[in-house]
């Protein structure tokens, strides 16, 4: 996807997010996960079936990679899906995302998708929970 295009995107994870509270597991049409030096932003995500969750690596110098590696798996060849590829029963981020950059990817089906954030230094990992309890 063109630059541009990343950058509608990320305006209108934005500007539906910012109502919502982005970040705090409120479903909306997109949710973002900063990456920073420590760990995920937030770390466990909760969002409804079939929203976009958006990656952003806020490093100043790593490149980033994220693995799923587990059952269930996010499928990346969904439309929102940029940045990442399935090799065997591996998703990952390829190529590695430079700091400030993006990768997404949707999550129709419900279900607890674990991923690992590789480059820190340190081991970090992360969750995305599509479904379950109560979502508007």
């Amino acid at each position: 996807m063109p630059r541009l295009g990343l950058h509608a995107l990320l305006g209108m994870v934005f500007m539906v997010g910012l109502g919502l509270g982005v970040g705090n597991a409120a479903p909306t049409t997109g949710s973002l996960v900063l990456l920073a030096t420590a760990a995920p932003q937030p770390k466990a995500l909760r969002v409804a079936p079939g929203r976009i969750v958006i990656w952003l690596n806020r490093t100043k110098y790593r490149p980033l990679t994220l693995t799923f590696d587990g059952s269930p798996s996010p499928d990346p060849s969904c439309p929102a899906g940029i940045g990442f590829v399935r090799r065997n029963s591996l998703v990952f981020t390829q190529p590695a995302l430079p700091p400030g950059g993006t990768a997404s990817l949707c999550f129709p089906a419900p279900g607890v998708y674990a991923y690992v954030v590789h480059g820190l230094g340190h081991p970090a990992s992360g969750t995305v929970t599509v479904g379950g309890g109560r979502l508007p």
